[in-house]
């Protein structure tokens, strides 16, 4: 019986055979007819998907996305929320400092998970964050 190997860390991965074979197909010019209205029928489909007018796409890393982030939340009024419990957590504190954003933060020892019943009682006793922000994944503790 051959087993095939699963890995749940975030790499290396497998690359599907329908990758490798577009990975052989001619390239496409981004300054092509082809290519912007591919971009943007996937823009149109991004923002369909979640419900809103525009979306953007951007090349870069998660600490650019985490910028562009920040950088929105500025133009919300009121005092926002950061939830942290390791690395990437720590990093939005850092992004909302830099963009020079108010916000309150609650921090949990890294690898805990988020204790819903301790944020809905500090929630309780604060005016409710005009947004909260938080790392879905903590990689940085696994």
């Amino acid at each position: 019986m051959n087993k095939s190997t699963v890995n749940l860390l975030p790499g290396p991965v497998e690359v599907k055979s329908n990758v490798r074979q577009a990975f052989q197909d001619s390239v496409v010019s981004h300054r092509s007819e082809e290519f912007i209205n591919d971009f943007s029928s996937l823009k149109d489909k991004l923002a369909d998907m979640v419900g809103c007018r525009f979306a953007q796409i951007f090349m870069g890393s998660g600490t650019m996305a985490n910028d562009v982030i920040a950088a929105q939340l500025k133009h919300i009024s009121g005092t926002g929320l950061i939830i942290s419990n390791g690395e990437f957590g720590e990093r939005l504190i850092d992004h909302a400092k830099s963009a020079s954003i108010d916000f309150d933060h609650i921090s949990f020892d890294w690898g805990d998970c988020f204790d819903y019943d301790y944020i809905s009682d500090v929630l309780d006793k604060k005016i409710p964050p005009s947004w909260i922000w938080a790392v879905n994944c903590e990689t940085s503790t696994a």
